[in-house]
This record gives structure tokens, C-alpha cells and sequence, in this order.
């Protein structure tokens, strides 16, 4: 039997609302660094595809209801003809202005879960409500993005014994992340409720009360040692983000998990073939841990393999693109994660990752820490998948003599830094070289050709913030936009 995998990279996924069955919805939203706008996007996965061209968030901030457009739909299964479908709507940049202290609460809604649910009774008439909530920085009058799973959105198989339901995220503000399980909910922003499970089923015991659920909350696994009875459970796993102990955001997934006796085999992922000028340890919770100078690199190897299944390979982090999806492609000052192209029926894949740390990787500190993560899935014929994960936290410090001084490493200066918007230039150079803008970020906002004997830059047209400004050779200046 011909096997088929799927190549993804994914930073973020989404959702739609239409008459076939839903099986998995999330809501995240991305901060635009500067501003108080923000990129909302709506995750879901479906039974079949949909013609739905856009979906509706409501809130109890200014800006009403928000109208997501589609903006990507992937097949999930390569070998089965009636492929379920991940679904990504995505807003433009919404003005919410200052975030006040009791934040702001976004929600979507949908009709019609699967029906054969062996938590809840009758789910068929039950809806989907799915919220975010937003909550201001510490001190600030912003909020910044929220967390967001690593896992494609998915149904997932769950192994009678013991059972394992993997649902990893991450948060690009590097703020801390705790793991709940939650009741399901319908209805509407106005008027939502917790749906009644079958008698001993709870949302923070989606299995039973006499199945208890150990969550690890550094790496977002549930486990139960006892064996499950066979059949579909619904869960809804919450994150709540923190900094400095105070909540930030709060998003959910709800989702499908199948137990089943024989489920695809199980993936694995490791890292091989490091190099890099810092050590690579790995810390008690499982996590990779290395630390990068300025001016160094580190590269490594992700490998997944999986028994007589087809397989995926991603990879997804802070040092990506937050707001598209990408397939290998640094967009801008970021890593690069080059994923083996040819993984159609092989049973195992290997991505290569690379990281070259200069000084717009520090935002503007000595030091600055990036989590990558990385995923392996398997799936056979028309199961659900089945995953597993890795992390790596990489910890930018600054080199000594090296770091985000002005003027470092280029041939033009610019002035007055900081500026309302337009920059005179001294330089010296003798054809034209190629000028990337960066966001504290280090995401590409913009990019130009710099002529010889050229004057001014004009950066009025961006958000107030900082900015680095990075020529072809690779030397930068910091610019603080007024």
C-alpha cells in the first residue's frame, strides 16, 4: 500500500465555521511590535473541505466583531479520498488601542461536533465556542501575542495503554506557559456555557473520573497509566501565559482525542550531528538547551522516524515569521529550517536547522532566549496522527565588543537617532547596497536599494518603535522611531 506524508512548517494554523463536522478549534492573535494592532487567526480542522471564504470573532473590545478571511486550507491525509482539512483564517492588523487592566475576551462559534463522542452525550448537538483572552504587559499598554500550540491542528490517536495525548506549546514573548484541562463550552461571547458530560466525564476528567490525568507542564503531555476504554473523547486543553507571575493571555484547543487497541505507530525525533561554538545540554524536563554569541552559529539535525507509516516533519518558533506559514524559507533575520523534500512513502525524514546569531537577535539586551520547537507525526491510511516533539531553547548573549552599537560594521551613518521619521545619511560608499529594515523582532518589515550619493531614508510610513537597519554585509544600526 503507498504511503504519503505531507511537508508543513507551521507557526500558526486556524479554524472556520460551516456545516461539516468539526474535530479541533483554536484562536491566537500576534502583536505588532510598536503598535497597538494585532493579526488575529482562527484554526481549524474539519472532516471535509469547506467553501467558506471568511469566519466572524466577536469581542467585548472596540473594534465588535472581527471578519477573518480564509487564507490557506490544507489536506491533512494523502491517501484518503475524502481528506479532512486544517483551516486558516487570518485577520489584517486590528487598532484595539490600550489594552486596559480587566483586558479584552475574543470568541468564535460554531454548529456540529462529531457525533459519536463517548464523554458527551448527543455532541452531535452540540456546538463549538472557543475563546482568547487578552490581558495588557505588565507595566505596559499593550498586550503581547499569545501562546500557540505546536502540533498541527488535529484528531489524534491515543494508545489505550498507557494513554499519552501530546499537546505542546509555545509562546514567542517568551512569557512562562501552565497547562489546564477545561470543560467544552457553546454558545456565543454573550451568552456561553460548559456542555454536560455523561455521568463520572468532566472537562478536567475527560476520561472519567476514575481515569485521572497527570499533566507535565513543561512539555504539554497528559498521561493516564490506567488502560482506556476504546472510543472519541473530546478535551479542551487551555494555556495561560505569565510574566512575572501576572496572566498575559489565555487561548484554548478543543479537540478530538481516538483511543484506540492499534493505533499508527508511534514517531520518534532526535537531534544529531550538532555544531556550534556552546554546548548542547539537555535538562531534566526534556528540553535542549544552548547557548549562542554574536557573530557565532550553531547548526544541528532533526531526525524522525516512524515504523511502516508515512511521516511528518516541522518545525515551528519565535525565530520564525509569526504571521505566515512557511516551508523552509527564512523570511528576514531568522533560522532557517530546511525540511528533506522527497518524504512520500519513507518512513523516515531528517530537517536540517541553522541559526547564525548577530546583534538584532538581542532586541535591543545583553541577552535574549528563543524556544524552537519541532515536531514528528505519523499516519497511516485515514487515522488521525500521532506525534511527537522536541525543544530547544537557544540563548542569544552578547559578545564582548559585539553587540547592537550604532554604526557597527557599515559604511553609511544615519542621524538623528532617535527620529520622527526621516534619516539624513553620511556615507562613502561607492555603488548601491542593499538595506534590510528589521523590527525589535528581528522581522523583516522592509527592504531597499541605498544609491551611492542618497541622502535620506523615510521611515514614516512604520509603526513607532525600534528598528535595525542591516546592510548587505551584514553590519547594523539601531534606530528608534518617534
Amino acid at each position: 500500500m503507498k504511503k504519503t506524508a505531507l511537508l508543513l512548517t507551521i507557526l500558526v494554523l486556524s479554524i472556520n465555521s460551516h456545516a461539516t463536522h468539526q474535530r479541533v478549534l483554536e484562536l491566537i492573535y500576534d502583536h505588532v511590535p510598536g503598535t497597538n494592532k494585532y493579526i488575529f487567526t482562527l484554526i481549524e480542522q474539519v472532516e471535509l473541505q469547506t467553501t467558506l471564504v471568511s469566519a466572524d470573532v466577536a469581542s467585548n473590545s472596540p473594534s465588535g466583531t472581527i471578519t477573518l478571511p480564509r487564507v490557506q486550507s490544507i489536506p491533512l491525509s494523502g491517501n484518503c479520498t475524502s481528506k479532512p482539512w486544517v483551516n486558516i483564517y487570518r485577520s489584517d492588523t486590528i487598532d484595539l488601542g490600550p489594552i486596559p487592566a480587566a483586558g479584552y475576551t475574543f470568541g468564535h462559534n460554531t454548529c456540529c461536533r462529531t457525533p459519536a463522542i463517548d464523554n458527551i452525550p448527543n455532541s452531535a448537538g452540540k456546538g463549538f465556542y472557543i475563546e482568547a483572552q487578552m490581558f495588557p504587559e505588565p507595566g505596559q499598554s499593550y498586550a503581547s501575542s499569545s501562546p500557540r500550540f505546536v502540533n498541527i491542528a488535529h484528531t489524534s490517536w491515543l494508545q489505550a495503554s498507557p494513554f499519552i495525548l501530546t499537546e505542546p506549546a509555545m509562546d514567542p514573548d517568551g512569557d512562562s506557559i501552565f497547562y489546564t484541562l477545561i470543560d467544552v463550552r457553546q454558545g456565543t461571547l454573550a451568552n456561553n456555557a460548559a456542555i454536560s458530560y455523561y455521568n463520572g466525564f468532566s472537562g478536567s476528567a475527560p476520561l472519567g473520573s476514575a481515569n485521572p490525568i497527570t499533566i507535565n507542564q513543561a512539555r504539554g503531555v497528559f498521561t493516564c497509566p490506567n488502560t482506556i476504554p476504546l472510543g472519541i473523547y473530546q478535551f479542551n486543553v487551555q494555556i495561560t501565559s505569565l510574566k512575572n507571575n501576572i496572566v498575559t493571555s489565555v487561548i484554548h484547543r478543543d479537540l478530538i482525542g481516538a483511543v484506540s487497541a492499534t493505533p499508527p505507530a508511534s514517531p520518534s525525533i532526535s537531534l544529531n550531528n550538532y555544531s556550534g561554538t556552546g554546548p548542547l545540554n539537555l535538562n531534566s524536563n526534556g528540553v535542549f538547551q544552548i547557548t549562542v554569541k554574536t557573530e557565532d552559529s550553531v547548526s544541528f539535525d532533526i531526525n524522525g522516524s516512524v515504523l511502516l507509516d508515512s511521516i511528518f516533519l516541522a518545525g515551528t518558533s519565535r525565530l520564525f515569521d509569526l504571521t505566515t506559514n512557511t516551508a523552509g524559507n527564512c523570511l528576514g533575520n531568522c533560522a532557517d529550517f530546511m525540511p528533506n523534500p522527497n518524504l512520500q512513502g519513507l518512513a523516515t525524514a531528517t530537517g536540517k536547522f541553522s541559526f547564525s546569531a548577530d546583534s538584532t537577535h538581542l532586541l535591543g539586551s545583553v541577552t535574549a532566549k528563543y524556544q524552537v520547537a519541532f515536531l514528528a507525526a505519523s499516519q497511516s491510511n485515514c487515522m488521525p496522527l500521532m506525534f511527537a516533539n522536541l525543544f530547544v531553547d537557544v540563548t542569544v548573549i552578547k559578545k564582548s565588543n559585539i553587540g547592537i552599537a550604532e554604526n557597527e560594521g557599515v559604511i553609511f551613518k544615519v542621524y538623528p537617532n532617535p527620529t520622527t521619521g526621516i534619516l539624513q545619511i553620511e556615507s562613502d560608499f561607492s555603488k548601491p547596497k542593499e538595506v534590510r529594515i528589521l523590527n525589535a523582532l528581528g522581522q523583516e518589515v522592509s527592504r531597499f536599494l541605498l544609491q551611492e550619493g542618497e541622502k535620506q531614508i523615510n521611515l514614516s510610513g512604520f509603526a513607532k518603535g525600534l528598528y535595525f537597519l542591516v546592510d548587505e554585509d551584514g553590519g547594523s544600526q539601531r534606530v528608534m522611531l518617534q
